[in-house]
């Protein structure tokens, strides 16, 4: 049986892996627009790594998110141009 600290990390990283699918984005393509390797982000999407503050600015750039309530940057989300994602 699991600890609850890495059931949470495996749910964070099940969501993230949706938002990457919903993004477009292989897991490959992922890692070179944040400049990592791609075990990273097979790493995070499974738990295995904690992802840190740092990590989660990336993923939000490269999955053109915003957080509830933050300002637009005024750019479409490609996925609803009417309606920007949110985490």
């Amino acid at each position: 049986m699991s600890d609850p600290l890495h059931q949470l990390r495996e749910a964070l990283g099940g969501r993230l892996r949706e938002l990457r699918l919903n993004s477009g984005l292989t897991g490959t393509e992922l890692a070179h627009l944040a400049g990592w390797h791609q075990t990273k982000v097979s790493k995070i999407e499974y738990g295995k790594t904690k992802p840190t503050d740092g990590d989660i600015s990336h993923l939000v750039r490269a999955y053109k998110l915003r957080a509830p309530g933050a300002p637009s940057n005024g750019e479409p989300s490609p996925a609803d141009a009417d309606a920007p994602r949110t985490l």
